[in-house]
């Protein structure tokens, strides 16, 4: 990469290696609604960001349950285990609230429009798969998503 930076004549190129954990690279991930009607809502394929990084690979159904913000509090109301949780606040703390800690499913984050965003720009957003989330009923996961 610095050879082809010298090139465009931008000198004194360093190239700083920081240390990293495991990459992430989905390779599908999509979103369909089965009843009433079958329909695909969400697709990787159409857009990448689509996809929180660091979602583990996996199959699921699940009714969805919308807990606005998603704080706390409204994931508490909700009674989200066993559900996929379908949310306007930032995926990630949804995730750790209703996946890790309440046994929800999934989240589905939609995410209102940012001021000074172009209207097809994207935030990039993870989610941290530490543990899966307890199973309706009770029994715990290794991990977090089911086959």
């Amino acid at each position: 990469m610095d050879d082809e930076l010298r090139r465009y004549g931008i000198e004194n190129v360093e190239i700083a290696a920081y240390p990293g954990g495991e990459a992430w690279d989905a390779g599908r991930g999509d979103l369909w609604e089965v009843t009433p009607i079958r329909q695909k809502l969400a697709s990787h394929t159409d857009m990448v960001p689509i996809l929180a990084a660091g979602s583990p690979p996996t199959k699921m159904r699940g009714e969805l349950v919308w807990v606005g913000r998603g704080t706390a509090e409204d994931i508490r109301q909700a009674n989200v285990e066993g559900k996929i949780v379908v949310t306007e606040g930032y995926i990630g703390s949804v995730h750790g609230e209703a996946c890790l800690r309440q046994g929800a499913l999934g989240v589905i984050a939609i995410s209102p429009p940012r001021p000074n965003s172009g209207p097809l720009e994207l935030g990039w957003v993870g989610v941290a798969a530490r543990r899966r989330p307890p199973a309706p009923g009770g029994a715990r996961r290794s991990q977090l998503g089911q086959d």
